[in-house]
């Protein structure tokens, strides 16, 4: 054959086959330009005005035709002296409800967790409630992994970092500036992250977990893989109810539910919710649980439509400041020990070899029994005042699970069980109480339990919080704002409050106890109070939640706000 018609014959082919490979990217290019012509951008209107929020906080709606859309973003600017943010976790619960027994101005659902158990951190302002997950199991293999956390600092100033906890409590929760490099499917676990080459949390006030990261310092980043998400029900590209927690350089916090699975709204991708916050300037964002746990609650009403009425075991709530603490000081605090020269001891109890005991005295042990062995610690508390107790133990395999605690208090007796195989050395928050200080008042650990080898009693730590000052207060009119005025100590307070003014009221006065909807529960004529000096309060039948106390004297009239929080 001619070598010109070989030559021909090749170029033609070679032409078609450009021609086809031309063809192919042409199609699929216009492929992406019809679907990014089908997806619209969402339409955000500012929705405050329809519900009732405080100064501070704003409420968005998104929504768009195609792919269908319902998407809300609650903004909550903590440069406003009266606004907080926390974290509350319990039984779980729908977030409508769980945020009214709170008191929360607004919330969304918490992290992961799997029935009444939190995988997901959640830090208080004195307590760490719940850890992040420390492995996942992916095909029978357990991966080490490092989780999303938000947090707010004592200063108040938010951080969305990777975390590792190194044991219980807040000084062994360390962050990381990158989670471990997993790639998708990933056969080989990591290490297990070491404390040096992290940083321990200073200052942390609050926080919770979640996962992915989205947005981190201004660009979409999201470490799906990293945080081992394959696998876990939790999607990267499809459309789902997601719910999410961001951040901008000016400390307003975003809080996003998107409704999902429904013909109204089909929901977003991780993807798509990190290109959201960074609409709103988010520099940082992470995902929260999402599904059917996707909800949305203001003053104890769904504001989205959830996809599945899912009881949630913790909550992100926006609060009145007062519930972040960040400026409380102990206003009581004692430490009881088993070295105490009150402290009785009944039965075989023996010097426990394990260490990580409180103080200079070795924890003490005894055999799991029919409780006539005990360890009993006399109370000598302030009256009337709401006390918070923690224990503190040595935990090892062999202790009981179900350590009983019997609590004597002002209401009658109390028993709290304690796993002592876990949780050990450090202070665990077991309730609030408040006492007679009659003398007949106490803590007995016993040793009524089967569950284990042996029963360990150490110490309890005995706190009251107050904010003497009261400096900051919420009230829908700005105008009745009085500061330092009205004190009211503790707060949030738990079954007594003391109520003291710091100016001179005429006899008589009216002390007035109001809901939010402006229900008066107590109303009390006060004759001859001296300047400063506190009178108690009984809320015990009230539920959680925010009350308003009016003191109306001659023309004066004052007012602050009380959080109920048991």
């Amino acid at each position: 054959m001619d070598r010109h018609i070989v030559f021909f014959d090749n170029f033609v082919s070679y032409r078609a086959n450009q021609r086809s490979s031309w063809f192919v990217l042409f199609f699929a290019y216009m492929i992406l330009v019809q679907g990014a012509l089908m997806s619209q951008p969402i339409s955000w209107k500012e929705s405050t005005q329809s519900v009732s929020l405080p100064p501070g906080v704003k409420l968005w709606k998104g929504e768009r035709s195609s792919p269908a859309l319902q998407i809300w973003a609650l903004e909550v600017d903590l440069k406003q002296p009266s606004i907080g943010i926390r974290p509350y976790q319990g039984d779980p619960a729908l977030v409508s409800d769980f945020s009214k027994s709170t008191g929360a101005f607004a919330a969304v659902n918490g992290g992961y967790f799997g029935g009444s158990t939190s995988y997901s951190a959640v830090v208080y302002p004195e307590i760490v409630k719940s850890q992040n997950v420390s492995a996942v199991t992916r095909n029978g293999i357990s991966y080490p992994v490092m989780r999303s956390f938000f947090s707010l600092n004592k200063d108040l100033n938010p951080s969305i970092d990777w975390i590792y906890h190194f044991g219980e409590g807040k000084s062994n929760i360390y962050r990381f500036p990158y989670p471990l490099p997993y790639t998708l499917n990933d056969p080989s676990p990591k290490q297990v992250p070491s404390r040096e080459d992290g940083v321990d949390f200073q200052n942390l006030l609050i926080g919770i977990g979640g996962g992915p990261v989205l947005v981190r310092d201004g660009i979409r980043n999201i470490t799906y893989n990293q945080e081992v998400m394959w696998g876990s029900g939790v999607g990267l590209s499809n459309r789902d109810p997601r719910t999410a927690v961001g951040f901008t350089a000016d400390k307003r916090i975003f809080l996003i539910t998107a409704d999902g699975r429904q013909a109204k709204s089909e929901g977003v991708s991780l993807t798509e919710l990190a290109d959201i916050f960074l609409t709103f300037q988010c520099t940082h964002a992470m995902n929260l649980d999402g599904g059917g746990s996707s909800a949305m609650a203001i003053e104890g009403s769904l504001v989205n439509t959830p996809s599945e009425a899912r009881k949630v075991p913790s909550i992100l709530a926006v609060t009145h400041r007062s519930a972040l603490q960040e400026n409380w000081q102990p206003t009581f605090e004692k430490i009881l020990d088993t070295q105490d020269t009150m402290t009785i001891i009944k039965g075989n109890w023996f010097e426990s070899a394990n260490t990580g005991y409180y103080g200079s005295s070795k924890a003490l042990l005894t055999a799991a029994g029919d409780g006539t062995a005990f360890v009993e610690y006399p109370l000598s508390v302030p009256k009337d005042t709401v006390i918070q107790i923690y224990a503190w133990w040595v935990s090892a395999s062999n202790r009981a699970k179900d350590t009983p605690v019997l609590v004597r208090h002002k209401g009658g007796n109390t028993i709290v069980k304690l796993d002592q195989s876990q949780k050990g050395s450090t202070w665990n928050y077991l309730g609030e109480f408040s006492f007679h200080n009659d003398g007949s008042e106490f803590i007995r650990i016993f040793n009524q339990t089967s569950s284990g080898q042996y029963v360990a009693a150490d110490a309890f730590k005995l706190l009251s919080f107050g904010l003497p000052d009261n400096t900051t207060s919420y009230s829908s009119d700005p105008a009745i704002l009085k500061g330092k005025t009205l004190l009211i100590s503790p707060n949030p307070g738990g079954n007594i409050v003391q109520i003291s003014c710091n100016k001179p009221i005429i006899s008589p006065s009216t002390l007035i106890l109001s809901t939010q909807s402006g229900k008066i529960v107590r109303q009390r004529e006060i004759q001859d109070l001296p300047l400063g000096v506190a009178f108690p309060i009984d809320v015990e039948d009230l539920e959680n939640g925010l009350y308003y106390i009016q003191l109306k004297s001659g023309s004066m009239t004052e007012q602050a706000a009380l959080v109920i929080m048991r």
